[in-house]
């Protein structure tokens, strides 16, 4: 058999070299996961780049798609509100003849009443010359000129030329 001192020994250079071992596989391990740790950032900083580049072409072709419709956007913006300012336009000009159009037609009316009143007048009166001074049959209390065909009220001084 053997020595038990020996046994003893063996086993305790056995738990030696198992710390050891234990020691160097934690640290292999601690290794390790910094390795991973290192590798999966770059792959991460990597994959981040990649997808910021595709973002960023595929933001350039939306941007180059979306170019001409909104230029088109902007034609018709522009077209719609340059038409409506010449209908506004042209409404105001209309509206601006249609009530010169209607001022004539009241001064031609108050023109008009004026003429039928004076026409009615002269159904009432008569005008005539009297020794070359125009003059009116009309009131009795004013200052008339006799003649054959009545009195008439002088209208002026000066003579009729």
């Amino acid at each position: 058999m053997q020595d038990p001192d020996a046994i003893l020994n063996r086993m305790v250079l056995a738990a030696g070299r198992i710390d050891a071992l234990l020691e160097l596989l934690h640290r292999q391990a601690r290794e390790s996961q910094s390795a991973i740790e290192a590798t999966r950032e770059a792959q991460e900083a990597r994959f981040q780049h990649t997808l910021a580049r595709a973002l960023e072409q595929h933001q350039a072709q939306i941007d180059a798609a979306l170019q001409p419709k909104v230029a088109w956007a902007w034609k018709v913006l522009i077209t719609t509100t340059v038409g409506i300012a010449l209908l506004l336009g042209a409404g105001a000009m209309l509206l601006r003849h249609s009530h010169q159009r209607l001022q004539a037609a009241e001064a031609r009316a108050a023109a008009a009443e004026v003429d039928a009143e004076v026409m009615q007048a002269l159904g009432r009166v008569r005008i005539t010359s009297c020794g070359g001074r125009p003059c009116v049959l009309m009131d009795r209390n004013l200052p008339t000129w006799k003649a054959a065909q009545g009195e008439f009220v002088l209208l002026g001084d000066n003579p009729a030329p």
